[in-house]
């Protein structure tokens, strides 16, 4: 049977292209400074920001014309692969370390598994929500089979380490929970879990109680309120300009 084309989700798209804006515009406010004293020039990152969102708009464009409902089909083998990813960064001459944090892998090119995880998670969560919807408003059968799954991908990003990353992908998780219509007794025990867990990995880590002191107060001494307070007078340079 031949699959009916519909227009496409402008609301959507055009929300897409401004958060890549957006995006786009932070890097440049938080690398103004650094750029021009290491490279003598404050668009370097800037201009590889814009050349791969030309990329990846490109690629919005082909896969534009393809059949969504197909990945359903391979849900299991990019769940599976792309977290065997997570795990490759680990492999001594594959993985990339630096600063004491592995996560990317380098194969001519350098690619961030956790990224492709989250493409992973959303096709895998949206494509079992939608083949069976009721089955998620259960505790036993439904949600935590997936807060099971979040658990088993946050464990080697936890160990990479790389806690935005984490907090990113929990995040994408309860979205599509949401609004696949999970139960809100079972979303805010799962949010309040997180919050206190989040709360306990950031008081072990020094460096991590660091960045949120310089959030919380980016006038104070340290590296971390350095770059918070880079982020600021950029940002102001170029509203007075």
């Amino acid at each position: 049977m031949k699959a009916i084309r519909h227009a496409p989700d402008y609301v959507l798209l055009f929300t897409l292209i401004a958060l890549v804006c957006f995006g786009i515009l932070m890097v440049y406010s938080s690398s103004y400074y650094t750029n021009a004293i290491k490279f003598g020039t404050s668009e370097r990152l800037y201009s590889k920001q814009i050349l791969s969102a030309g990329v990846g708009f490109s690629a919005v464009i082909v896969v534009m014309q393809f059949d969504y409902h197909t990945l359903s089909k391979w849900r299991n083998i990019i769940l599976i692969g792309s977290w065997l990813l997570l795990w490759a960064v680990f492999i001594p001459g594959l993985g990339v370390s630096e600063n004491g944090s592995s996560r990317w892998i380098k194969v001519g090119f350098s690619i961030q598994p956790s990224e492709i995880m989250k493409f992973a998670l959303i096709v895998f969560i949206s494509s079992e929500i939608g083949q069976d919807p009721g089955r998620i408003k259960s505790l036993r059968y439904g949600y935590l089979r997936y807060m099971g799954l979040l658990l088993l991908v946050c464990i080697p990003i936890f160990l990479m380490p790389n806690m935005s990353a984490i907090i990113c992908i929990c995040l994408l998780v309860v979205c599509i929970v949401v609004v696949g219509g999970a139960k809100w007794q079972h979303i805010a025990a799962t949010v309040l879990i997180g919050v206190a867990g989040l709360a306990i990995l950031i008081v072990l880590e020094p460096y991590r109680v660091g960045r949120m002191l310089a959030f919380l107060d980016p006038f104070n001494t340290g590296k971390s309120a350095l770059k918070s307070r880079k982020n600021r007078y950029s940002a102001n340079d170029k509203n007075k300009t």
